[in-house]
């Protein structure tokens, strides 16, 4: 009978640690989204304007996870660089493999930092005249990026 008892408690006590961690990652969840308003809405309202966007052409210097580091070899861009630039790529784009350290390409970008860490975005992409990512699909997919991060 009192094996039964621990049973039961055991049962209940593990119901009620389920109930308060649930209830922890809602209020978590809320939280986020509370504090992440107005950055989140300043950066859809920023990245939205298409008169935010400009168009450089560069070498890509280096390639890893998410980010390219490009020198800019647009004269008159209005971008003072010492060294390269470190961007931010959608990753989950299967044309990534088709680019290498060394390539020149011409890509789309907006030049504003929200908050610490923040790389300027790549919403679109060319190579010797092939198109792998366009504009259109690259900003809104950046779009639905923030609304998911900051959401």
């Amino acid at each position: 009978m009192k094996k039964r008892y621990i049973s039961v408690l055991i049962l209940i006590c593990a119901f009620i640690i389920s109930a308060v961690l649930s209830a922890c990652d809602s209020a978590c969840a809320a939280f986020h989204t509370w504090f992440n308003a107005p950055l989140r809405n300043h950066m859809i309202e920023y990245y939205s304007d298409d008169s935010n966007y400009i168009n450089l052409d560069g070498v890509i210097v280096s390639m890893y996870y998410g980010q390219w580091e490009i020198d800019i070899t647009t004269e008159d861009s209005g971008i003072t660089a010492e060294g390269p630039v470190t961007f931010d790529v959608m990753i989950d784009l299967d044309w990534l493999d088709e680019m290498e350290v060394g390539d020149e390409i011409s890509f789309v970008t907006a030049p504003m930092y929200f908050y610490n860490g923040h790389i300027w975005p790549i919403v679109a992409v060319e190579k010797d005249g092939k198109t792998y990512l366009s504009f259109e699909d690259g900003k809104e997919r950046y779009l639905q990026w923030i609304e998911k991060t900051f959401g």
